[in-house]
């Protein structure tokens, strides 16, 4: 084990009270979203999030242990924020022929039927042809979506099926659906944290203020739990508009990560991730170790750039440092990610990609999940990555603030 993971295992062993009062604290200020999932890097060096979703998938791959902590997570949450809260609609994503995410799906309204409600599935209907969809997960269960219907201020499904909540599975890249505006029900996490509106960048800075603030208080280098950004926007990778702007700001991100690198005795060279400011699934994502490579940027790799998910231009880019990891599988590289429901951790999943190396961006072709919650060799370090998950969970609670 590494000194940076000793640390904060120490920390946590010795001040969890303290800890636990410190997040209660934050959040009586900023109350939790329903859920989230956290990338983790660990690189024996530093530990840090590479990215935080707000509206996550993968449930599926969760442990059973995981499973029923995220089931009595849901139950505390109705309970106390949504008492009355019996008819529940869960609205998803747009990929309908992934059978993996209607496994996540049929996942999450397993979640809500075993705590005895009534649940059915949704989608968003951008055809108007209002058909029900009679599917079957990668395991064969089945699974039914229902076109997304609205009257006045109330949205329904199945004719008659009024929601008392609205759970929202679909990131939203493509903009907040009419349907969504101006509806009665509650419905959580809020639609203004879809891709159309959150910004990478100021998520990581919420998180860097967040991080900087625990490390502060609880006696921690702020170096060893965050990472180095910049940003240019304005950018066409296509027409190269941006480009220099981008190769600039990689330099000087380089530079200061360089220092700290040379503070902490750290041998390995920096490098930087290049990130779509929005939108996820590993899309618009690419490694530089210095400007000259942007500069030289080939046809290739300025198309993989341009455009994302849902043909959305990437005009806008963060610069992050890239943190390598030391986490492997099978002799691949791998990361985890953390589940967290109402602010608390309820299971890990490790990402594995045998097709990249340790810099990589794992969350790309050849990727594979396992779940790490019962895996021995991560029990040390789960308590330090549900750490920085937590961080990274209320960081983005207060995103909006940093734009």
């Amino acid at each position: 084990m590494t000194e940076i993971l000793q640390s904060i295992n120490n920390l946590i062993e010795k001040k969890s009270a303290s800890i636990n009062d410190w997040f209660h604290s934050q959040y009586k200020r900023n109350k939790p979203f329903f859920y989230n999932s956290v990338d983790i890097r660990y690189s024996g060096d530093k530990i840090s999030p590479v990215d935080t979703n707000i509206f996550p998938a993968g449930f599926n791959n969760l442990s059973n242990k995981a499973k029923e902590k995220a089931r009595n997570e849901i139950l505390n949450l109705v309970q106390q924020e949504y008492p009355s809260a019996q008819k529940i609609v869960i609205i998803a994503e747009f990929h309908t022929r992934n059978l993996f995410y209607l496994e996540n799906l049929k996942t999450i309204e397993n979640f809500f039927l075993e705590l005895g409600k009534d649940v059915k599935c949704a989608y968003l209907d951008l055809s108007s042809e209002n058909q029900i969809l009679n599917l079957k997960t990668s395991s064969e269960k089945e699974i039914t979506l229902y076109p997304l219907q609205k009257k006045g201020e109330t949205v329904y499904v199945n004719q008659d099926f009024i929601p008392d909540l609205i759970i929202v599975n679909n990131d939203l890249t493509k903009g907040k659906p009419e349907i969504l505006n101006h509806i009665s029900q509650p419905i959580i996490p809020p639609v203004e944290m879809g891709w159309y509106k959150r910004k990478k960048y100021n998520n990581c800075l919420a998180y860097n203020h967040i991080a900087s603030n625990f490390a502060k208080e609880f006696n921690l280098d702020p170096f060893l739990i965050t990472t180095e950004l910049n940003f240019c926007e304005d950018v066409h990778f296509n027409e190269r508009k941006g480009i220099e702007c981008i190769a600039i700001n990689v330099e000087k991100t380089l530079n200061r990560i360089q220092k700290k690198y040379d503070e902490f005795q750290i041998k390995t060279d920096p490098y930087v991730y290049l990130k779509a400011n929005r939108g996820t699934y590993g899309m618009g994502i690419m490694i530089v170790h210095n400007a000259e490579e942007v500069l030289a940027l080939n046809k290739k790799n300025r198309n993989k750039m341009n455009i994302i998910k849902n043909n959305t231009l990437n005009a806008e880019i963060l610069i992050q440092e890239g943190v390598p990891t030391i986490d492997t599988y099978k002799s691949a590289p791998a990361e985890p990610f953390i589940y967290i429901i109402n602010g608390q951790p309820v299971g890990s999943i490790l990402r594995i990609n045998k097709t990249r190396n340790h810099l990589s961006n794992l969350n790309s072709s050849g990727v594979e999940f396992i779940e790490i919650d019962s895996n021995d060799i991560y029990k040390a370090k789960i308590p330090a990555y549900c750490l920085i998950s937590k961080l990274a969970s209320l960081a983005s609670t207060q995103e909006e603030k940093f734009d």
